[in-house]
């Protein structure tokens, strides 16, 4: 399967004790005012991955970093 020009966001997520607090934030953020639920993030970038980029590797690179 080629991969290359795909959508591609580079996010930071906090911890897992921010990841819980923010996630109720923004749930109730979102209840008051209408708007959607969303993962905690700071999106740092938005490309397409390139040519040969190995999806897989990128997931694990993501696991390791949230641990």
């Amino acid at each position: 399967m080629t991969v290359a020009g795909l959508p591609c966001a580079w996010w930071l997520v906090p911890e897992a004790g921010r990841h819980e607090r923010l996630s109720r934030w923004i749930g109730a953020l979102a209840a008051l005012h209408g708007g959607p639920v969303f993962e905690p993030h700071l999106t740092l970038a938005l490309s397409t991955l390139p040519e040969g980029a190995d999806v897989p590797a990128v997931r694990s690179e993501e696991r390791f970093s949230r641990n």
